[in-house]
This record gives structure tokens, C-alpha cells and sequence, in this order.
């Protein structure tokens, strides 16, 4: 279950999960609360997609009911943390209190908690629903902490899943070229990969990168999102307009990555960062802040990458000029990196998925 198949960090693990679960073991539907999505195009044939046909998650509960009270269904699995309140709401009402509940956190608690009164009481909610649950899916074990602590679920309920980031064909898929005019010079390429929102930070990126003592070097943004007009109106006031470039969404982000001298990793809030995970795995020289939750997951500082502290600017354009001047640097640290991620190769990790039902 899913609000759509955009192009964030869960609908690609959503799609991976339903390209490769095992077909003699699951037959499986994907429940959406809007059928549409950039992935929409790309989920298997012979998986049924039920169109829920709504504007609001909460409208989402009755249907929902509905489909626990069917009896075609064993297991629910939610792989949004949006979806969560919804899905719980509909198994506490439904006549089948049989079905395997299985929602996910996929981004810190933190945000939630610490945000406006309005959203402190839909946490508080989501916290009493959790455990109504029969398993919490999270996707990193400084998650799996929050969870605990914070919504009261028992320790055995939360199960660390590895997101199936890394492709088996990735080396195919670095290869590729790349069809832009603005990515086929012989200079160093800065590449950020994410949703174009507040929570990603990228608007600090862009700050930190003007500032950098490396004048030739570009930035490449991949992702779509609500402050794409927000950036360009920033990269046209720090006269950026020549050296930064946004390149939307991405099929194929690894074709970029192969090619870049660094990846940048400026979050506010993670959950595991599925991007950065694949920029390791083409042996990229990554800097990521150390946010909750993730990035100090991945990332061992100074031996297979770098960390900066949230919103801490001026030791990031530290970091960026240090790897950019010091290649030898860089590329060691890019392999390191490569070696640190194989458990989110696709087949190791869609098993932690499904291994516990």
C-alpha cells in the first residue's frame, strides 16, 4: 500500500519489492491511494493495482476496511509511513483481525515530534495505532531505536529491513551515457539526488557550493519536487545560472553518479538515505550531514566518507574543496565506500522484506 508511485526513496524500494518477490510463495495486489506516479508505468503486469480513487489519506480508511474484510488478503503491508495511521485505523475496525498488519517507518521520528501542536497530536495517534501493529518495518537500526522509544511498540515487533537500492546489473547501468548537453565536459561534477523539499536541504547545497574556492567545478540536482522555482530563483541570484544544472527525475541515476566527482547528502531528516547508498556503490566520494537517521549508518567518517553537522555550511564547502583538491583522497574514499553496501544488493535485501512473515 502506497498514497501513489512518485519517484521518492520508497516508491523505488516499492517497485523493487513487486519486481521481486517470490511468485511461488505471494500472489500480490498494490493498494494506492491515487493511481498515478512517475513508477506508475513500471509495476509488473501481473500485479492487480487497486485504484483507491482519493485525495486524502484519511479518506483512504473505509476502502481500506474493506479490503481487510475481503478475505483475499493474509498480509497488509504498508511501505509508506504516511499510510500507517490509515491502514491501522482500517484493521482495528474490519471484521478480520487475522490478517498480518505490517506498516513501515521509513524517516526519523524526530521531525514529527519536535514540529507544530497540530502534528505532536497526530504523532501521539500514530504512536497508540503502532502498536496495534503486528510488525514495524524501519529501515535503519537508529530507527528501529526511535520506534521503541517513542511509540512504545515491543523491540520484537521492529524488524531493520535493507532497502533494495543496489541493482544486479549495475555495471550496465553506469555505463550509459548521459543524454544532457550540460553533463559531457571534462570537469568536476557535484551531483545531489533527491526530492525538491525543505526536508532535503538542497538550498544549503547551493549556498555552500558558491562559496566553494573550486570555480570550475558544476552541480547536478536530480529529483523533482514543490521548491524546484524556489532553487532556480537562488542559483539566478548567486549568479550560479552556468554551474548549476537541474536535471529532474531520473530513471537511471547511476549513470550520473559513475561520472561524479562527489555526491552531496545535505538532509535534514532520513530515514536511509536510498540515494546516497547507491552514489557508495558506484565507488562516488560521498559527504553527507549527519542527520537522523542513516547517514552515520553508512557512512564511517574519514574512512569512507564525510559528515558535517545539519545546516553547518562552512564545513561543508570544507569538505567539498578538500576532495575536490585532494583526488587521491576522493577516490579512496569512493572505494571504501563501494565495499561497505552490499547488503542492499536487490536479492539480499528484498529477503529481509519477507523473511519474517
Amino acid at each position: 500500500m502506497r498514497p501513489t508511485m512518485g519517484s521518492g526513496g520508497a516508491d523505488n524500494v516499492t517497485l523493487r519489492l513487486l519486481e521481486m518477490f517470490d511468485r511461488d510463495k505471494y500472489t500480490v495486489s498494490l493498494a494506492l491511494m491515487k493511481a498515478e506516479g512517475e513508477l506508475y508505468s513500471q509495476i509488473p503486469n501481473d500485479v492487480e493495482v487497486i485504484d483507491l480513487q482519493k485525495s486524502s489519506l484519511y479518506f483512504t480508511v473505509f476502502p481500506l476496511m474493506k479490503l481487510y474484510d475481503s478475505l483475499n488478503y493474509d498480509i497488509i503491508y504498508s511501505t509508506s509511513s504516511g499510510m500507517s495511521i490509515p491502514v491501522l485505523l482500517a484493521k482495528i475496525i474490519s471484521q478480520r483481525k487475522e490478517v498480518t498488519t505490517v506498516v513501515s517507518e521509513r524517516s526519523s521520528l524526530q521531525r514529527r515530534r519536535n514540529s507544530s501542536t497540530k502534528n505532536k497530536l497526530i504523532f501521539r495517534l500514530k504512536s497508540w495505532l503502532t502498536q496495534q501493529a503486528d510488525y514495524v518495518a524501519v529501515v535503519s537500526d537508529a530507527l528501529a531505536s526511535e520506534v521503541v522509544k517513542y511509540t512504545g511498540v515491543e523491540k520484537s515487533k521492529v524488524l531493520r529491513c535493507y532497502n533494495p537500492i543496489v541493482p544486479e546489473n549495475l555495471d550496465e547501468l553506469k555505463s550509459q551515457e548521459v543524454d544532457s548537453e550540460t553533463y559531457l565536459y571534462d570537469i568536476p561534477k557535484i551531483v545531489a539526488i533527491g526530492r525538491l523539499e525543505k526536508v532535503k536541504n538542497i538550498g544549503l547545497l547551493i549556498d555552500s557550493f558558491s562559496e566553494l574556492e573550486h570555480k570550475n567545478a558544476e552541480l547536478h540536482i536530480l529529483g523533482v519536487g514543490s521548491q524546484k522555482e524556489a532553487l532556480l530563483q537562488k542559483v539566478s541570484l548567486l549568479k550560479l545560472a552556468d554551474r548549476v544544472f537541474f536535471h529532474g527525475f531520473q530513471d537511471n541515476v547511476f549513470k550520473y553518479l559513475s561520472k561524479a566527482s562527489l555526491y552531496v547528502l545535505p538532509s535534514k531528516f532520513e530515514g536511509m538515505p536510498g540515494a546516497l547508498i547507491q552514489a557508495m556503490a558506484c565507488g562516488c566520494a560521498c559527504i553527507a550531514s549527519d542527520c537522523y537517521t542513516g547517514p552515520a549508518e553508512l557512512i564511517d567518517h574519514r574512512k569512507n566518507g564525510l559528515l558535517f553537522k545539519i545546516n553547518d555550511k562552512e564545513t561543508l564547502t570544507q569538505h567539498m574543496n578538500e576532495l575536490l583538491y585532494n583526488k587521491d583522497k576522493a577516490r579512496e574514499l569512493g572505494e571504501q565506500a563501494q565495499r561497505s553496501v552490499d547488503q542492499y544488493l536487490f536479492r539480499t535485501a528484498v529477503e529481509s522484506y519477507f523473511s519474517f512473515l
